[in-house]
């Protein structure tokens, strides 16, 4: 599937590790002392944390793997054609912010367009999530296994709208399907996918549609964790729109029934 080996993966899950520990010990002890707020655009900010975690990252992550190259949200990429880092120094800059306790350093190595491996961490409640291929889904070191919840009204949902306002309606409409069907339905703003692995929630949908592509390369470290968790993962069609979903497989093909009926 990649140039490394399962053991290679794992060595660089090890790497890794405290690299990404540091840096989200850094944005805890300096959640009080952010000097400056950026917007980026209409939605999104970013703070001098962000730039100096992200600076710091790519120093360590370069050294680890010198010949990868980076996509980062706050800097300039350096994309090569094949493998690159990406990173996140803190998603959900906006809680970060607000001093709302959900956020995270998020990073992972893509090889050709896929994740091979993902770690993220919540430096509040101390959860290390790491995946990487064929070496399964892990917190705090633990396997995670996959959510028992199949009765679909018995599910709670995470709903991510995303930022595309033109197709609110189209949003509302599948909202409301699942309303009248599952237990609950949450909107994070993204944070489901990674709680999906606690059994927090039974299933995430990104109703965002965009290039598949480059939903991956954003969501990749959520994505690898899925994965390696055994949760099925799809692009799914609806008024020629796509949307992502993942969920326990069974419990995916009935939420993908009502989405699309």
């Amino acid at each position: 599937m990649n140039n490394f080996s399962r053991k290679d993966l794992q060595s660089l899950e090890s790497a890794a590790i405290p690299i990404v520990k540091k840096a989200g010990k850094y944005a805890l002890d300096n959640w009080n002392d952010i000097h400056t707020k950026t917007l980026k655009n209409e939605r999104d900010v970013v703070t001098n944390i962000d730039i100096e975690i992200e600076l710091s990252l790519r120093d360590s992550l370069h050294k680890l793997l010198p010949g990868a190259g980076f996509i980062v949200e706050e800097g300039k990429s350096d994309v090569k054609p094949h493998l690159n880092w990406s990173i996140d120094p803190i998603d959900g800059t906006k809680n970060f912010v607000n001093l709302y306790p959900l956020f995270s350093v998020q990073v992972a190595l893509i090889f050709k367009g896929r994740p091979i491996l993902g770690i993220i961490y919540n430096p509040v409640s101390s959860q290390l999530f790491v995946a990487s291929s064929e070496n399964r889904a892990k917190l705090n070191g633990d396997l995670i296994t996959l959510s028992p919840r199949l009765n679909i009204n018995s599910a709670i949902v995470d709903v991510d709208f995303g930022g595309n306002d033109a197709i609110i309606n189209w949003k509302l409409e599948i909202l409301n399907r699942l309303a009248k069907t599952v237990y609950r339905v949450r909107m994070t703003g993204g944070f489901g996918s990674v709680y999906v692995l606690t059994g927090a929630f039974d299933a995430t949908i990104y109703l965002d549609p965009q290039k598949e592509e480059k939903y991956i390369v954003d969501n990749a470290p959520r994505i690898i964790l899925l994965q390696e968790a055994g949760y099925y993962t799809e692009f799914l069609e609806e008024q020629n729109r796509k949307f992502f979903l993942a969920a326990n497989p069974i419990l995916a093909k009935k939420l993908g029934s009502i989405i699309l009926s």
